[in-house]
C-alpha cells in the first residue's frame, strides 16, 4: 500500500495522490465574473424611430419610450450608446441595418456597476418586458482559460488533458489536498520529481517525521496497528513466485514477499499517477487532471 495526497492503489503497490476533483460548482468565486454594469439591448425597428438618438449614435433623455425613461429614472446617470459605432460608413452600408446593428445598444450605469448580480438581472427582466425592447443581457468579462506552466501544456503532448477539456474545468475549480484518489497499477515512483511532493504520509509511520520513506522508519513495528509493519507511503502486494508468473519478467522487480517498498519498475503506474496527481503549475514534466 503505497500512499500520495491523492490516493492511488495498484495491484503490487497500493498508494494516494495530492489533489483530485472536487464538484466544479464548489466555488461560486472561481467562475468568470459578469460584468457589473453594462447590459446590452436590441430595440425592435418598430420603436427605432421614435428614439432621440443623437448624430454620434447616444441615445438622450428622455430617450422616446416612457416605460424606459421610468426605469432609468432610478439612474440619473445612466448612458445608452451603440454597441457597433454609428459612423457614416456604417449608416451608409445597407448590410448596417438589413442585420440589424443600429438597433443594438450598451446601457451603462453607476448604480448597476454598484448592484449585485441579482439586482442586475432583474433589471435586465424589467427592460426585456419594455414595449420595444426585444432583448436585454448582461455583458460579461470575457476570461482567458487558465494553463499551467508545465512543460508539457499547450502542445501535442497535452492532448488528454485537451480531450477531457481540463483547461475549462481548471478556470472553475481546481484540486483539492484533502482528498485521495486510488488506483490500481503496477506501484509508483515515489522519488519521481513531479510525484514526491504529492506523496500521502502515513504519519504514524514515519518514524523521523520528514515526510517521506526513510530507513529510521523502518522499525519493524506496525505503530498503527493497520496490519501493515513500516507503511509510511504504501504497500507491495506482489507476491506470486517468479515461476508461477505467466509474462516476461523484469530483473529489477521485486516479485517476493510484500513489503513496504512499493516503487515501480514497469513504469505504468506511475505514468497513470502522473495523469491523476503529478504536481501542476511547477515548471516541470506534466500538469495532472486533478491539478
Amino acid at each position: 500500500m503505497f500512499s500520495l495526497r491523492c490516493q492511488l492503489s495498484f495491484v503490487f503497490a497500493f498508494f494516494g495522490l495530492f489533489g483530485c476533483f472536487d464538484s466544479l460548482f464548489a466555488n461560486p468565486s472561481l467562475y468568470p465574473k459578469m460584468s457589473s454594469g453594462r447590459i446590452e439591448i436590441r430595440f425592435s425597428s418598430a420603436v427605432l424611430s421614435r428614439l432621440n438618438i443623437a448624430a454620434d449614435g447616444n441615445i438622450g433623455t428622455p430617450c422616446g419610450l416612457p416605460a424606459l425613461d421610468r426605469l432609468l429614472s432610478e439612474s440619473p446617470k445612466a448612458t445608452l450608446s451603440p454597441l457597433f459605432t454609428h459612423d457614416p460608413v456604417s449608416l451608409h452600408n445597407p448590410n448596417f441595418t438589413k442585420f440589424g446593428l443600429d438597433r443594438f445598444y450598451v446601457l451603462e450605469s453607476e448604480e448597476l456597476w454598484n448592484s449585485d448580480q441579482q439586482k442586475r438581472n432583474q433589471f435586465c427582466d424589467q427592460l426585456s418586458a419594455v414595449d420595444g425592447i426585444e432583448f436585454a443581457i448582461p455583458i460579461g468579462f470575457c476570461h482567458a482559460l487558465h494553463l499551467p506552466n508545465d512543460f508539457c501544456v499547450g502542445n501535442r503532448d497535452s492532448w488528454g488533458l485537451d480531450s477531457m477539456h481540463c483547461p475549462q474545468a481548471w478556470n472553475m475549480q481546481r484540486g483539492d489536498d484533502e482528498i485521495l484518489v486510488a488506483t490500481i497499477d503496477t506501484g509508483i515512483d515515489y522519488l519521481h520529481e513531479d510525484l514526491a511532493g504529492n506523496i500521502a504520509i502515513n504519519a504514524a509511520e514515519d518514524i523521523d517525521q520528514n515526510g517521506m520513506l526513510s530507513d529510521a522508519d523502518n522499525d519493524l513495528i506496525d505503530n498503527d496497528n493497520n496490519g501493515f509493519v513500516d507503511d509510511v507511503i504504501g504497500w507491495d502486494f506482489q507476491s506470486v513466485p517468479r515461476n508461477r508468473i505467466p509474462y516476461p519478467l523484469i530483473d529489477e522487480e521485486d516479485y517476493g514477499t510484500p513489503d513496504n517498498n512499493p516503487m515501480d519498475v514497469h513504469t505504468h503506474g506511475t505514468h497513470v499517477a502522473g495523469i491523476l496527481a503529478a504536481r501542476t503549475n511547477n515548471g516541470v514534466g506534466i500538469a495532472s487532471a486533478s491539478y
